[in-house]
């Protein structure tokens, strides 16, 4: 009495369905290990990502401030380029005074030309002596 074509049709009916069932929990717990696993790929990404984001940022910072450094010193340098035109200027128009004055004494040009080693100061200070 246990033929295939015995069963009771109920009965086999319930064991497809339960064959689906079993069948659907499978794909089910597949699918929720897959989505387990990208998430899990997505927080290391994600990880990753905000390591190189502090990365970059502190290297944007530093570059930030080594530009600040590099362009006071371009100031100051810039301040001391023209200083040094204006005293080459300056000695220039000694040298012709003296080149026409050629023929008198070194005591008869006036004593605010003779000093010419008079120190340059940066533009942040405060005493000049020029």
């Amino acid at each position: 009495m246990s033929s295939t074509g015995s069963e009771d049709p109920t009965s086999a009916m319930d064991q497809k369905k339960r064959k689906r069932m079993l069948s659907n929990r499978d794909s089910a717990r597949r699918s929720r290990m897959r989505k387990q696993q990208r998430l899990d790929e997505l927080s290391a990404k994600e990880s990753e990502l905000r390591d190189e984001n502090r990365r970059v940022a502190n290297t944007l910072q530093a570059v930030r401030h080594n530009c600040r450094v590099v362009g006071a010193e371009n100031r100051v340098l810039r301040t001391q380029a023209v200083e040094l035109r204006a005293r080459l200027e300056s000695l220039h128009g000694i040298l012709n005074y003296m080149s026409a004055a050629s023929n008198d004494c070194l005591f008869s040009v006036p004593w605010n030309l003779l000093m010419i080693n008079q120190p340059m100061m940066a533009p942040g200070d405060t005493n000049y002596y020029c």
